[in-house]
């Protein structure tokens, strides 16, 4: 028994690659942690090959913001000592006054493109008031930007032209003042979000970037149209123009190998024209003012189409034919009156309104998620009547909430009149609830669940989370 038990490091014995792979999925701050714990670690945190410079929602002084960027500064000089490839170089910050720091800006970005860097990842916004916030570890820090270009960090001309990225990540950028030659042999993933940008270049960036895959496209500045075509490669789409200061009147996509389209609109009199994408296997409106007509029409152009998401929609009635769709969400159109959709192979579908809901017509066999919200405390019981007529249909309902006031509704639970359907002929809600108790309270910031015995008495002191009710209905 005296014999002593070492602890034995066997993670730093593992070769300089995997341990580089792990750093990978840890954040700067954990791999700080494990580099500070092991001599071997702080050796290969140095040639890591990903550097991530960036902070979250920290009130910063103009001292704050130099000594930030002089850290940073000395890190990627470090690491180009090292005369190692670049695998990933993130610089997300804020800055008081961006010409005085561009010159530097431009050199890091250089000095990433001769280190053969495969994923840029570069948003600088500015702020010309006092404080500042700074973007941190876990948040992308895409803000809203301030719109004008003449502010915002234009791009070196020598980012245009490298054989080497994978993956171009831009925000809060101008790039309208570029009107170069666009050459990315190696692109897969593009994402320009809250740029200023034209149409021209938004078509060099197409033709410049052959393999391309993935593409945001979220525009400050634009012309009245959007255009991505040809794109003979491209697969997964997002277009959103909610941030644009220009309407957008037309959106036109032509790319024949297209599986995946979200659109977020907010925008009103939009065209939406993907005439040529019949491959199209997930599409996503949102906030789209859409007419009944020009969804029918855009919809049957989608033979293949497995997953609808339509949210905050403006269409009226929901009608159309599809053999393939397997899941359908229907989210917040308040001005949706019927859904009937034939989907044979339909599986889930959720719903989710804050009035009554629409009526709905669809396969019987797949299952439900439904979800009803009333802002407002209900004194008359309307809203169940349109539930009720809802449930009566054999649907396989597998989740159903209904958000309303917790004190009212569980007032209306424990105080209701069990024998008040005996004196009417007309059966009410209360004719159907057998049997009412709290499951459980789950605090948004606690996933873990709470027993209450006593609501109304707890109620004031209850953080901010979501109660569940158990009902235990009869409807026969």
């Amino acid at each position: 028994m005296g014999d002593r038990i070492g602890v034995v490091d066997r993670i730093s014995e593992l070769p300089d690659f995997i341990i580089h792979h792990i750093m990978s999925y840890l954040s700067s701050g954990e791999v700080a942690q494990m580099s500070a714990l092991s001599k071997r670690w702080n050796y290969l945190w140095i040639s890591f090959p990903i550097l991530v410079f960036n902070r979250w929602k920290m009130k910063s002084s103009r001292e704050r913001t130099d000594e930030f960027i002089r850290f940073v500064d000395a890190s990627i000089l470090r690491f180009c000592e090292l005369q190692v490839r670049l695998q990933k170089f993130r610089v997300c910050m804020t800055v008081h006054d961006v010409e005085r720091v561009t010159s530097l800006l431009d050199k890091w970005i250089e000095l990433a493109v001769a280190l053969e860097v495969k994923e840029l990842d570069f948003n600088v916004k500015t702020d010309s008031d006092g404080d500042v916030e700074m973007d941190g570890d876990g948040g992308d820090g895409d803000g809203d930007g301030n719109g004008n270009g003449d502010s915002m960090y234009s791009l070196p001309e020598s980012i245009f032209s490298t054989k080497f990225f994978t993956t171009l990540n831009l925000r809060n950028c101008n790039l309208e003042q570029f009107s170069g030659t666009i050459r990315f042999q190696s692109l897969k993933k593009l994402l320009l979000d809250k740029v200023c940008i034209d149409e021209q270049m938004v078509q060099n960036f197409i033709r410049g970037c052959p393999l391309l895959e993935d593409l945001f496209l979220s525009p400050i500045r634009h012309s009245d149209s959007v255009c991505v075509s040809p794109a003979p490669k491209l697969k997964i789409l997002t277009i959103d123009s909610s941030s644009s200061l220009s309407d957008v009147d037309v959106i036109e996509i032509v790319s024949p190998s297209l599986q995946q389209c979200t659109i977020i609109s907010d925008l009103s009199d939009c065209v939406i024209d993907m005439a040529g994408c019949y491959d199209l296997k997930y599409l996503n409106l949102t906030d789209a003012e859409i007419s009944d007509e020009d969804f029918h029409n855009l919809i049957l152009k989608f033979p293949l189409l497995e997953k609808l998401i339509l949210c905050d929609c403006t269409v009226g009635r929901i009608a159309f034919s599809n053999n393939r769709l397997r899941e359908l969400k229907v989210l917040y159109c308040e001005s949706l009156i019927s859904i009937d959709v034939d989907a044979p192979s339909l599986l889930t579908f959720s719903y989710e309104c804050i009035s009554s809901p629409a009526s709905i017509n669809i396969p019987r066999t797949c299952s439900w998620k439904a979800h009803f919200q009333f802002v407002v405390n209900v004194d008359t019981l309307i809203w169940f009547n349109s539930i009720k007529e809802l449930l009566e249909v054999p649907f396989e309902i597998e989740e159903l909430s209904i958000s309303i006031c917790v004190e009212w509704f569980y007032k209306k639970m424990t105080n209701r009149d069990a024998e008040c359907c005996n004196r009417h002929g007309i059966k009410c809600w209360q004719y159907y609830l057998r049997d009412f108790k709290i499951e459980s309270f789950i605090p948004f910031e606690d996933p873990k669940p709470h027993h209450i015995d006593n609501l109304i008495t707890v109620l004031p002191e209850l953080r901010a989370g979501t109660i569940r009710f158990h009902l235990d209905w009869c409807f026969s």
